[in-house]
This record gives structure tokens, sequence and C-alpha cells, in this order.
């Protein structure tokens, strides 16, 4: 089912360790866009659509009577460690429509070290929550599931959670389940969370939760819910056992990409 997406869905979306830094950047981006200086390649994604890339292309017909579009940003907000919405307006000059203003929605992503244009959308009305124009619609999953994945970055400064349970066999499923399902249900919702990862050992006589959270106060604040402390409850009657430990990550190395 493709899904709309809609900003007042994204209120509760928590800021990322770099906000600052990442808005100059998408600024800046922005600011590239408007002086037409560098070519649609630099401030793309290479799998940006061709028509949505022109839709912030210079015009370049000399006989032309409507200037290129000019981007004035109205917010950018940060929904995932590689990726921001911009809402703005593209206006246009001309001697016969005298102005054309639009409201759009851009998907920025990082890609490398830089944050490029991943999609353009047209809005209907800038005074609601954005809602493309029929035609324009894109799925939020399409840039999202590539974000999913834990990012460790030890500049960061999250505070690790390493839970490690000890757990009958038999009981194996029922434990990671019961951990998904707290996370997904409820671990997700709150202030300060960042990720959890469920690995089972082979034996499957072991499970942990590797679970990131942005300060030590979001992880204090979430051990005191009520709600918070029944899923633990429910958790520990699966385990025989079970060793919470709290880590900062020092150290993280990826494979070296191939050439």
């Amino acid at each position: 089912m493709r899904r709309i997406l809609c900003l007042s869905i994204l209120v509760a979306t928590c800021a990322w360790a770099d906000d600052a830094t990442d808005r100059e950047a998408i600024e800046r981006l922005i600011t590239a866009v408007n002086n037409h200086k560098k070519p649609l390649t630099d401030l793309f994604t290479a799998d940006a659509p061709e028509n949505e890339r022109g839709m912030l292309s210079v015009n370049e017909q000399p006989w032309s009577e409507v200037t290129s579009p000019r981007i004035t940003t109205r917010s950018i907000r940060l929904i995932a460690p590689r990726f921001a919405l911009v809402e703005c307006t593209s206006t246009q000059y001309g001697s016969v429509l005298v102005v054309r203003t639009t409201s759009m929605l851009l998907v920025i992503k990082k890609d490398g070290e830089q944050w490029r244009i991943a999609s353009v959308q047209a809005l209907q009305d800038p005074t609601v929550a954005a809602k493309p124009l029929p035609g324009h619609e894109f799925e939020l999953d399409r840039y999202l599931k590539e974000d999913m994945m834990t990012i460790l970055d030890p500049k960061a400064g999250y505070v690790v959670l390493i839970n490690t349970f000890t757990v009958e066999p038999l009981k194996a499923d029922d434990l990671v389940g019961a951990l998904s399902g707290a996370t997904e249900n409820g671990m997700r919702q709150r202030p300060g969370f960042v990720s959890a990862n469920l690995p089972l050992s082979l034996d499957r006589r072991h499970a942990a939760n590797y679970a990131q959270w942005r300060s030590q106060e979001d992880l204090d604040a979430m051990m005191k819910d009520l709600a918070a402390r029944a899923h633990m409850q429910e958790i520990a009657r699966l385990a025989i056992s079970f060793d919470p430990i709290y880590y900062e990550l020092r150290e993280s190395h990826a494979a070296e990409k191939a050439q």
C-alpha cells in the first residue's frame, strides 16, 4: 500500500546528534540550488527522478520570459540520520504570468558526506500538512528503509545498553518476540530512543538486546515508566537470567569499499 507522506506524522520525530551541522549543510544545498552555478549531478542523488530534477533546473531557453525557480525554505525537519524533509516554496517571475509560486517538499539524503536532493514533490496547499499533487505521491518507506539499519557512530555520544539473557531453547522465540514487541510498541515511541537489535545465539540459549539511547536521562526516564516496567517484567519471566550493562561506543569499523 502506498503511503502519502504527511508532515503531521513526523511531529514526534526526534532530532539527531548533528542537528545544527546538518541543518547548515542543507541550507547551503538550497543556496547552491538558487545560485544555479553547480550542475544538477552535484545537487541531486544519482537515483533522483529526471522529471523531478527538472522542477528545480535552470531555465536555459533564451527566449523564455520566465525566470529560473528560486527556493525559499519554510522548514527543515531531520527525520533520520541520513534523511531530511525541506518544506519550501519555488517562485518564478515572468512578463505574462507576473509571479508563480509553488509549494514543495524536498526529500534530502546524506549521500556519503554530502547532502543531496533525492526527490522533489509539488504540494497542493502550503497552509496544510504536506499533501502531494495527484501523480506526485511517493512512499516514505522508499527513502527510510535504507536508513533503518542501526548506525554505530562513536561521535553520536549515544548511551549503549546491552542486556544479555539466558533462556531455555524452547522459550527463545517467545523471548525474542517479547523483546521485539516491547521495542515496536513501546520503546520506539519514547523520547531519546535511537535503535535496538536483537541477536539470538546459535544454540538458542542466549539472546541480547543491543539498544542505543540519546542520553542517560532518556534511558533513566524509560526505566521509571510503568508501561516500560511492565514490558520488562514480562520479558524477565521468560528468561532464566539477564544482565544489563551500560556502555559507550568507542570505535566502529566498516569493511573497505571495493574499488
